[in-house]
């Protein structure tokens, strides 16, 4: 019997944590990115594939060229760990050339509420060095 206790609760730990994830920095995020934009959700497109297609506008470039200003996301209902994007919200695009960027609990895009202005002073201070 404790061997089963001990085995549910860590299983069910486990289950607790499953979408939880360290945050990066923003200074490795930044260095580790190809570019980096500030942009504004203009559009939200649901595909058949449950996966929604979000299209920016690129509101300040912060580092590099981006080859794409769409960013992806799955549904909730596939993805427990799923996040989402509003239309007319800002966010943090961090990405790779060759790439479209998808957004998640753990991916490197935040929304400009979370990093705030202070993270976006942040990241145009390394932009300038």
């Amino acid at each position: 019997m404790k061997i089963f206790i001990l085995f549910l609760m860590l299983f069910t730990s486990q289950l607790a944590f499953g979408c939880y994830c360290v945050d990066t920095p923003l200074e490795k995020r930044y260095f580790e990115s190809d570019y980096v934009y500030l942009g504004q959700v203009h559009s939200s497109t649901l595909g058949d594939n449950g996966v929604v297609t979000n299209e920016l506008v690129v509101l300040e470039k912060i580092k590099g060229v981006a080859d794409t200003k769409t960013v992806r996301n799955t549904l909730f209902p596939k993805d427990m760990c799923a996040s989402h994007m509003v239309v007319g919200y800002k966010y943090v695009v961090f990405g790779k050339t060759g790439s479209i960027p998808e957004i998640s609990s753990c991916s490197n895009i935040s929304s400009l509420g979370d990093i705030g202005k202070e993270g976006l002073a942040q990241l145009q201070e390394m932009a300038n060095k």
